[in-house]
């Protein structure tokens, strides 16, 4: 716990869902994250809730994240969002109804829209790999 009360605040633990998982193990997976999440929290540790989900099955185990906290998501490792129709980012929203959120890695305009809808401000942070690529070559 010391290492972690060096900081302002963590962003909770990502151990990788992913679709093609079983649905249990997904489950499983993304409620070990919280309790662990939960374990820093009690213990004084600042913890921002990842919304990472492995499918559309597996958001209702966010349904225990308390409306208002800080929330963040990555699209690395993630497929675009191809569509305005595609509502399953938006649907992490309403499950958690974050008072911020922090959105890193890839630029999904699509993302910061339903955001903007959901009435979530937000704010983007390019992922190191994206940052590294726009710096000049020596």
């Amino acid at each position: 716990m010391p290492e972690y009360r060096r900081y302002l605040g963590v962003v909770g633990s990502d151990l990788t869902v992913t679709s093609d998982m079983d649905l249990e193990w997904q489950q499983t997976i993304m409620l070990l994250n919280q309790l662990y999440m939960t374990t820093l929290a009690v213990n004084g540790v600042k913890v921002v809730q990842n919304l990472r989900c492995g499918s559309p099955d597996t958001i209702a185990c966010l349904n225990c994240v308390p409306d208002g906290v800080m929330c963040a998501t990555s699209t690395l490792g993630c497929a675009d969002t191809e569509s305005e129709l595609d509502l399953s980012f938006a649907e992490k929203l309403f499950a958690t109804r974050p008072g911020k959120l922090l959105l890193y890695g890839k630029h999904d305009p699509i993302m910061e829209h339903q955001s903007d809808v959901a009435g979530v401000p937000y704010k983007v942070y390019p992922d190191v790999h994206t940052l590294y690529k726009r710096q000049p070559r020596i």
